[in-house]
């Protein structure tokens, strides 16, 4: 992910980090990247190998919404398919972005309005100017 400045943000979690001696983990990871409204780039996922398949089990999504969770289920064992939901989590922001997006196209409707009134009004004076010309081709 990029941020402000032209660089760019990595970040790293485990969802199991270590359970010895201790409760066991939540079977999630919850990831935060702060406020952000910068999409993600990148995001690769793995999950561990098989013992009696040592291919790296990996699965990267491009370009993620940001204010999103991502639910992604590994494949079973012989299958290469990984389980990809994306839910996208409305706030005020998308409310602001309607209502600022509505006022830029009622701005420009005002102003397209404006120079349709303007342009109809010249040509009537224009008309009107050629009325009022004495037509010498028809003496």
């Amino acid at each position: 992910m990029s941020d402000g400045w032209g660089g760019s943000l990595k970040s790293t979690a485990c969802q199991i980090p270590a359970a010895t001696h201790r409760t066991l983990a939540a079977p999630y990871v919850l990831f935060g990247l702060g406020r952000s409204p910068n999409f993600v780039d990148e995001l690769t996922i793995g999950a561990p190998r098989y013992s009696d398949n040592l291919a790296i089990r990996q699965h990267t999504l491009k370009q993620i919404v940001p204010n999103s969770r991502i639910v992604v289920i590994p494949p079973e064992d012989g299958n290469t398919h990984w389980l990809t939901r994306l839910y996208v989590t409305p706030s005020q922001l998308i409310l602001q972005s309607l209502a600022v997006i509505a006022l830029v196209c009622a701005m420009l409707l005002i102003v397209v309005a404006f120079l349709h009134y303007r342009e109809k009004k010249e040509d009537r004076v224009e008309r009107q100017q050629q009325s009022h010309r004495f037509h010498f081709d028809a003496m």
